[in-house]
């Protein structure tokens, strides 16, 4: 079968290359049949009608009425979201464009639904509408009905989504893909926690969730043919009613409005002429370490001067033969694109001048050293480049060349390796439509990456993109992720990893790091140890 060459942005929650598809599975799209299709639903049957593995067959259109229309809520509140819906609308309706070789079959009443879906022999039925559908699904297809369902779904969902994330000011919209199989048996498949964009066109705030659709659903739909992917999911105690919260009334749109508008003042105030910089500080009292401590110490960090107008972030230290580096992303005065340096801890305290050692025509950051035997080797963040490039030192920690090229066509970010009972493991985070970190192992450092079958492991925006080394704690493994879910690398999460195998992994979340270990701090995102140091940065208005 054809593999198709996807994107870089879209490969990265895919990751096509890596997976062992075998047969192809036969689709149905179930929408409302007035009005044309939402916009997102569209996106979603064009980036399934890409793949090869899976065809549609045909898409049906439920009768006017069994397809209420949206509510447009109060005066206000639809003078608003029109005013929104001006310059991002993925919810609004656009004209239905089959792909080729897919009929598009108006159904009639219930019966019919019924039998003509039933009789057409689908693997899998999906509905694609931003609202709850209300529809027995037993016999409708082999794999049962799929749908996404936007917003918590432990909660009444609002209508139009994502209204209400903006309204109770949560940090994070919610994403995710359930299966119905009828009698009330529903399996939950995702759940992918995204940023919420708050803002008075509250429209914008449903893009990235709904921009995540078409990815989450066409990845599980390769699961089923992955024949390395296990996917019987637990099913729901009892599947929540699917009911929808009303557009606000004028009272609250005008608070919600008023909120968003001082809010937004309130933060160009703040930076108004002054811009933010990252810096990099670093303490040597092993006592407050955290690989030493249940939860972070916040005091002992003192700053590590950067060449004027330049900043450092991402540290990493490394130590070999008794001497002590920290490797950092730079940003040299008067320029965004990153290159790499490395600075010299003394054993006295001193801090040497930074040293480039790594710079290309695109930037780079996260440069994650490590050993792996008598040897050096480093994984920088080259996203820019889409691709993950491994180097070896030819003289540490001074000079480096390309030893592979690991994976090509992705744009993967912080690319964290570890070794575990001889096996390397590779934690890597997508950066564009939601970050979701995927784990990959390999029997070499640069052997063939084999996808983990619990891939994703983590698809919180609040923990997912990794933020320096695992390290051990009490023999617990650590893994460092990044909370961006106010902006970016807002604070740093610390993840227990309960199980890593091959086959398997788990982990919990036991600690945040807040950017509150230093006064001013705007976000604080990598953290890194040995046995003499311990680094961390964070982001700051320029003094």
């Amino acid at each position: 079968m054809l593999e198709p060459n996807y994107p870089p942005d879209l490969n990265a929650h895919l990751w096509r290359q890596t997976r062992v598809i075998s047969g192809r599975l036969n689709c149905g799209i179930l929408i409302n049949g007035h009005g044309g299709i939402e916009q997102w639903a569209l996106r979603v049957i064009e980036l399934l009608s890409r793949e090869p593995a899976i065809g549609i067959q045909s898409i049906y259109l439920l009768p006017a009425s069994n397809s209420p229309g949206r509510s447009p809520g109060s005066t206000l509140f639809g003078l608003l979201h029109r005013w929104s819906s001006l310059t991002d609308s993925p919810l609004g309706r656009i004209e239905l464009r089959a792909p080729e070789g897919a009929p598009i079959i108006g159904l009639g009443s219930r019966e019919e639904i019924r039998t003509r879906i039933a009789a057409a022999g689908l693997d899998v039925l999906i509905w694609l509408e931003s609202r709850p559908f209300d529809l027995d699904c037993e016999g409708l297809a082999r794999l049962g009905v799929w749908y996404l369902c936007c917003g918590d779904p432990d909660e009444p969902l609002s209508d139009p989504p994502y209204w209400k994330e903006i309204a109770t000011g949560r940090t994070v919209n919610t994403l995710a893909l359930e299966r119905d199989n009828g009698h009330r048996s529903v399996q939950r498949m995702a759940v992918c926690q995204v940023a919420t964009r708050q803002g008075l066109r509250i429209t914008r705030n449903a893009v990235e969730a709904l921009a995540l659709a078409g990815p989450v659903l066409l990845r599980h739909l390769l699961d089923v043919l992955d024949r390395e992917i296990q996917t019987g999911e637990g099913s729901l105690d009892c599947p929540p009613a699917r009911h929808s919260l009303a557009p606000p009334g004028n009272l609250e749109t005008a608070s919600l409005m008023v909120r968003q508008a001082l809010g937004s003042a309130s933060a160009r105030c703040r930076a108004f002429r002054r811009e933010a910089e990252w810096f990099v500080a670093i303490r040597t009292d092993r006592n407050l370490f955290r690989t030493h401590h249940n939860g972070f110490v916040p005091q002992g960090f003192r700053d590590v001067s950067s060449p004027a107008g330049s900043q450092f972030a991402d540290p990493m230290v490394v130590k070999d033969n008794g001497r002590n580096w920290l490797f950092v992303e730079e940003l040299p005065d008067g320029t965004s694109k990153g290159r790499l340096s490395v600075l010299e801890l003394g054993a006295d305290g001193g801090i040497g001048k930074p040293v480039p050692i790594l710079e290309q025509p695109y930037h780079l950051s996260y440069p994650f050293v490590f050993r792996d035997g008598r040897e050096f080797f480093m994984i920088p963040e080259t996203s820019a480049n889409h691709d993950i490039q491994l180097y070896r030192t030819t003289r540490f920690p001074f000079e480096w060349k390309l030893e592979k090229v690991l994976c090509s066509n992705v744009r993967a970010v912080d690319t964290t390796p570890v070794l575990l009972d001889g096996i390397w493991y590779f934690f890597t985070t997508s950066s564009r439509l939601g970050n979701e970190t995927f784990l990959f192992w390999s029997h070499s450092l640069d052997g063939e990456w084999h996808y983990h079958p619990r891939n994703p492991i983590c698809s919180d925006v609040r923990r997912a993109r990794g933020a320096g080394p695992l390290f051990r704690h009490h023999g617990a493994l650590i893994r460092p992720g990044q909370d961006c879910s106010i902006l970016y690398g807002y604070a740093i999460a610390l993840n227990r990893v309960l199980r890593i195998s091959p086959t398997d992994y788990a982990e919990e979340l036991v600690e945040m790091i807040y950017p509150k270990w230093r006064k001013g701090l705007l976000a604080t995102h990598t953290l890194s140890s040995n046995d003499a140091f311990e680094v961390i940065d964070g982001l700051r208005y320029a003094r």
